[in-house]
This record gives C-alpha cells, sequence and structure tokens, in this order.
C-alpha cells in the first residue's frame, strides 16, 4: 500500500467523511475513544468500517466489526479473528501487520491507496484510512477504518500517494 500524506489527496469521499468525523470527535486530544464513536452519527459508512482492538505484549490485532461491503470485498467475515490467523488472498500489496504496528508507534492516521487481485488478475485499487482510537489518550487500543473499493478509476490516479508505507511521508 502506499500512504498519503493529506487527507485532501484521498480520493474518497467516504474516507474523507470519516476523517473528518473522526477529527471532530478527537478536539484536542491525540485521538478519540471508541465511547466517543456513535455509529448513528455515520450510518451511510457503516458498510465500508472495520474496527479492531490492538492488544499488546505480544501485539496482535483482533477484528471486532467488519462491515457488510467489506465482508463482500473480502469474500468472508473476519469479525472475531485475529490478524495473524487470517491471509486476505486479495490483498496485492499491503502488509496489514506493518500498519497496525505503524498506528500504534505513531498514534496518527494512516491514509493509503492498495490494490485487491481478483481470482482473474485483474488489480484494482482501493483507498484505506486507518484512524487510532484510545481509551486512555495515549495508547492506540482500538482502530476504526474504512475501504473503499468503489473508487472512480480516474479519481483513484489523479492524485497519487506519497511514499510506500515504512516510509516516512513527505
Amino acid at each position: 500500500m502506499q500512504r498519503y500524506s493529506v487527507i485532501d489527496d484521498v480520493p474518497s469521499p467516504r474516507i474523507r467523511r470519516l476523517y473528518e468525523y473522526w477529527m471532530t470527535k478527537k478536539g484536542d486530544r491525540a485521538m478519540p475513544s471508541r465511547q466517543d464513536i456513535d455509529p448513528a452519527d455515520i450510518p451511510a459508512l457503516l458498510p465500508y468500517i472495520i474496527m479492531a482492538r490492538l492488544e499488546y505484549a505480544p501485539f496482535r490485532v483482533r477484528y471486532t466489526l467488519v462491515g457488510t461491503r467489506c465482508v463482500e470485498n473480502g469474500a468472508f467475515d473476519y469479525t472475531g479473528h485475529y490478524l495473524d490467523e487470517l491471509h486476505f488472498r486479495t490483498e496485492h500489496d499491503t502488509d496489514w501487520h506493518e500498519i497496525y504496528g505503524l498506528l500504534s508507534r505513531e498514534k496518527l492516521p494512516v491514509l493509503g491507496l492498495g490494490q485487491v487481485k481478483f481470482d482473474n488478475g485483474m488489480l484494482k485499487p482501493y483507498a484505506v484510512a486507518v484512524l487510532p482510537l484510545s481509551r486512555d489518550g495515549e495508547t492506540v487500543d482500538q482502530t476504526i477504518a474504512l475501504e473503499d473499493l468503489e473508487l472512480e478509476p480516474l479519481e483513484a490516479m489523479r492524485r497519487p500517494p506519497t511514499v510506500r508505507i515504512g516510509e516516512p511521508p513527505r
């Protein structure tokens, strides 16, 4: 997955809407808590939402909610499963372990553009945002993410990402 440095470059109105909501709930804090997130505030986004809980010692990611569109796109419902138990066969260029590790260290949103590979070999871009949540305001213990596979092809190509995950954004 390649990373965007600013939200305005992300080619997904859904992601920009979730990011604006997250920023509103965050206020002056480093990040909002899960309790700040009310699904009734973002009903149109719910099918695209993925929520996860981060565990430490050892570091593991457990998916607590996977929206219906994400289930359809991934071809299975991974709610309740740990990331290290899963193999996303359609995932082409994204290291999810690295992304969640980065999020837990930086405590900042990860915005990017990945690709899925279909059984016929076709690649299709999708936009993603993974946003940190914290009960204590310090430790990222949960995340709210949005995966948008329904991008217009020209829009997805219009604003190229800045760097690959693992490199610092420019």
